[in-house]
């Protein structure tokens, strides 16, 4: 919480953005899924509503600041002419900056108090699950406003913003290859006559308990835990004949499908984004121009080429061409694929594609 007299400058209010950063860092609050220990949520309510309470703060001090004068008196020179055009357009830009940071501020506050309302619904209800979704997606959103929110005024002040990783982005590769291959194996059991519905149910089942052992399964969003432990019980209880009447294997099969697709949202997550953005730019450089052959890519440079997996199904499928031939140059459907990628990612661009 900010208290005392102390002048809320931009010094004082980044130690106050730096100070809940690493509070945030320093939670762990890892709730498994499994029915008999989700009430364990209880015990972490407090500290994130807490961290959510200060965050709200801060954000509320900064939005006042850069809303003032008092911030441009310390940016334009004492000695700038104010019929000086050089100077009044500096004294624009500087204006327009800080409004910036001040728009910025003002919605990350306004999503945290939401995660906030949502988070007390959850505890008035007493509903454990809502709870541990409530908690996950809170933090989540405030450590991505507060790096967001900090990044923008140290860039404000001309400095380098400290490196703060949004997550662990290799496990966020890692899990985003493993979403990718799931999809991609729904739908070619969607494809194939050769597999009945009880086939490709028992196929998924497999496939689900398989994700569910693996090394980063914890560190899945809450959310998304819950949802395959939900598809794979109701899996399990039509193959035992326990399911509702109204669920058939072609109801529950679509299903799959629609969970497979909304897998793609992983390709929302900032650090995602942010790695995608450089690295397609960077291997189409390495590629050359377009219509000249496509330059042999160094060992690095194949290893980028693969954390991409799981963005796009056709990207996937050219990826695998290119590991079953690896001492081969790069296809010329790899540039096109990768500059359709980037058009993609372009700001402004639909939500089509990858995403």
């Amino acid at each position: 919480m900010i208290t005392g007299s102390k002048e809320m400058t931009t010094t004082v209010l980044q130690e106050h953005l730096d100070e809940l950063l690493q509070r945030a860092d320093g939670m762990d609050f890892t709730v498994s899924e499994e029915t008999q220990r989700v009430p364990a949520i209880t015990e972490v309510v407090p500290g994130v509503r807490d961290l959510l309470d200060s965050a709200v703060e801060v954000l509320r001090a900064i939005q006042q600041l850069y809303e003032s004068d008092a911030v441009l008196q310390k940016v334009v020179p004492e000695d700038s002419d104010p019929d000086s055009l050089t100077d009044i357009g500096v004294l624009i830009s500087t204006e327009m900056a800080a409004r910036g940071i001040a728009d910025l501020a003002f919605v990350a506050r306004g999503d945290l108090m939401a995660c906030r309302q949502e988070l007390a619904k959850a505890v008035e209800r007493e509903s454990y699950w809502q709870m541990a979704s409530r908690c996950d997606t809170g933090y989540r959103h405030l450590r991505r406003a507060l790096i967001s929110v900090e990044s923008a005024i140290y860039e404000f002040e001309g400095r380098e913003p400290p490196r703060r990783p949004w997550v662990d982005l290799s496990t966020s590769l890692e899990i985003r290859e493993a979403f990718g291959g799931l999809r991609r194996s729904v739908l070619v059991d969607e494809n194939d006559p050769a597999l009945d519905v009880e086939a490709r149910l028992h196929r998924m089942a497999e496939r689900l308990v398989a994700l569910r052992g693996e090394r980063y399964y914890p560190l899945l969003r809450f959310d998304d835990r819950v949802a395959v432990r939900r598809l794979y019980q109701r899996i399990v209880e039509w193959q035992e004949g326990r399911a509702d009447e109204e669920v058939t294997g072609q109801r529950l099969w679509r299903d799959v499908v629609g969970f497979a697709e909304l897998l793609r949202q992983i390709n929302h997550r900032e650090e995602l984004r942010e790695h995608d953005i450089r690295t397609v730019a960077t291997l189409l450089q390495k590629l050359g121009p377009r219509g000249t052959s496509p330059k042999p890519l160094s060992e690095k440079a194949q290893e980028e080429l693969f954390s991409l997996r799981g963005l796009d199904n056709e990207l996937d499928g050219l990826l695998e061409v290119m590991e079953s031939s690896p001492d081969e140059s790069p296809p010329d459907e790899l540039r096109t694929e990768l500059e359709r990628l980037q058009r993609s990612m372009l700001p402004g661009a639909g939500r089509r594609g990858p995403f």
